[in-house]
């Protein structure tokens, strides 16, 4: 294996991107356009900056990897939960599409496990994005769940030469607005017919306070109701507080959400709840976020009703809006149901990747 320099980014003193920040935003961009032909899913150096200086819930470490020729060619973002789920880090692996892969992926781990090991943190969580392929394909790698696979490439076989297991498969799919956007009326009418006790609230950036508590509890059965595979995580404790970093935040990275939730008439509860990031920095663009639906409200084509309702409010606040990309676990066959529904079609497959280091 050629010699790589491992060193950590440096912390920005003032809160600007760094010439080295700048160097990562570069490399994720090059992967994506790479693998997808787009860089729809990268944020800003500004962004990468503020999630990176973000402590209030996480510790972060940053890793770069460089050639003997200080070209960057590899880099390593690291968080580690501070609040719950103490025992796990998530991982970030990006490689140069001109880079060996094994090579970079070994030289980063090599430096980043013993610290993870020392930080006393026994389990890995990494999502990598990968060829959809069919399972019943020789070649298709399948996840612990047997639900979904991804296909056989430099990323599924040095991950597992590092003792990764593949543990749960997430469908990306993309929405072509202007192609679907006219189907969307008649489904929320069907949503409407089934969901007569409850009604639709949606806003844009922070929560309003009043709705900060009914919005601590959704997230809190965000963490355990959607389906994990083999990742465990457990269960996660937000308060209003919370919700409130997790909006300023977002609001800080120019990543501002787009909210719509379900209130349930007879209680006054929030019940369900659907996230759409508008990225300032592309118009163009829309990620998906989190989708629930309380356990309890489940059967009233809520989720329907909270997506077409959010949809509807894009097209209204930011028309410019042309693609929406959103993630499903494989096993979750409802949610996938209603995207399919509302016009999304497979773009790639996110690999949920597993190591445990005790």
């Amino acid at each position: 294996m050629p010699p790589y320099a491992i060193a950590d980014v440096d912390v920005p003193t003032d809160g600007a991107p760094t010439a080295e920040i700048r160097e990562l935003h570069r490399l994720d961009q090059r992967e994506m356009l790479d693998f997808f032909g787009h860089d729809d899913l990268v944020g800003t150096p500004e962004s990468m900056t503020t999630h990176f200086l973000s402590r209030a819930t996480n510790d972060r470490w940053w890793l770069t990897a460089r050639d003997d020729t200080g070209a960057l060619v590899g880099g390593a973002a690291a968080t580690l939960p501070l609040r719950d789920n103490t025992s796990l880090v998530e991982l970030e692996l990006n490689v140069d599409p001109a880079a060996d892969h094994a090579e970079v992926l070994g030289a980063l781990w090599d430096t980043i496990a013993p610290r993870i090991r020392a930080a006393g943190r026994s389990s890995v969580h990494l999502w990598q994005m990968h060829r959809p392929t069919d399972a019943s394909l020789p070649e298709a790698v399948l996840p612990s769940t047997r639900v979904g696979a991804v296909a056989a490439d430099v990323w599924t076989r040095t991950l597992q030469d590092l003792g990764f297991s593949l543990e749960q498969v997430e469908r990306h799919s993309t929405l072509d607005v202007a192609a679907h956007r006219d189907d969307w009326p008649s489904l929320a009418a069907e949503a409407l017919e089934r969901a007569s006790g409850y009604e639709v609230i949606t806003w844009f950036g922070r929560t309003p306070e009043e709705f900060l508590p009914g919005m601590a509890v959704l997230n809190n059965r965000m963490s355990v109701d959607v389906p994990q595979g083999g990742l465990a995580y457990e269960e996660e404790a937000w308060d209003a507080d919370r919700i409130l970093d997790k909006d300023e935040r977002a609001e800080e990275a120019g990543e501002p959400r787009l909210t719509t939730v379900a209130r349930h008439r007879g209680s006054g509860q929030l019940v369900a709840y659907t996230e759409l990031t508008l990225p300032e920095s592309k118009p163009a663009v829309a990620w998906q976020g989190d989708t629930l639906v309380h356990g309890e409200h489940r059967g009233h084509r809520l989720g329907l009703l909270v997506k077409t309702a959010n949809l509807a409010a894009v097209l209204e606040r930011r028309p410019s809006t042309e693609r929406i990309h959103t993630w499903n676990a494989d096993e979750n066959q409802w949610m996938l149901a209603i995207n399919v529904a509302l016009g999304f079609a497979p773009a790639s497959a996110e690999g949920a990747w597993r190591i445990d280091l005790s």
